[in-house]
């Protein structure tokens, strides 16, 4: 009798067929969940990029959500510029921080970015902040669409222009008063 011919070694044979496929696929798996762990970690990794540029940026950074133009985002130098807490932020929109015209101004400006479906700058925009007083920022905001092209949010960059603006003052001051000199 040959060792094919013998009932144990049939039925050993026919079991470790299973378990060769068994380990096979335990063996796909290990790999796909290696794969999933490596792109998740990648994803993790960018998404810390994205958020350090984000929180380094030195001018103020906002992402409004299009319904009710609430804060979704802010950056450190809009908590600076602001002087309000992000925390305090989110969630909330301009009524809640700003006087009732300013506010009003923004929520145009905002809606008029919407529906031009471009990116828009307002080289002066004068804003009043909590700490800081009346600041002039120069202001790019960006619509972002669905796929449908509904309007979903709205990225703003402010660069405070205050100082800029008074040197530029005193510098016309200072040429204005030298022209009456030579006189």
């Amino acid at each position: 009798m040959t060792e094919y011919n013998r009932p144990g070694n049939v039925l050993e044979e026919s079991n470790a067929e299973p378990e060769q496929r068994v380990s096979a696929r335990i063996a796909v798996l290990q790999i796909e969940m290696a794969q999933r762990k490596k792109i998740e970690e990648n994803r993790e990794s960018v998404s810390s990029f994205h958020n350090l540029v984000i929180e380094n940026i030195p001018a103020m950074v906002f992402v409004k959500d299009a319904k009710d133009h609430k804060f979704m985002l802010v950056n450190r130098a809009g908590e600076q510029l602001l002087g309000i807490d992000r925390s305090e932020l989110l969630g909330k929109n301009d009524f809640d921080f700003f006087p009732k015209e300013q506010a009003e101004f923004f929520i145009e400006r905002d809606n008029a970015v919407f529906n031009s479906g471009e990116l828009q700058v307002t080289a002066e925009e004068p804003i009043t902040t909590r700490h800081n007083g009346i600041r002039i920022l120069h202001t790019t905001k960006m619509p972002v669409f669905d796929e449908q092209n509904r309007p979903l949010y709205l990225v703003a960059l402010h660069q405070d222009i205050t100082e800029r603006k008074s040197v530029e003052g005193q510098l016309r001051h200072a040429q204005k008063m030298e022209a009456i000199g030579n006189l």
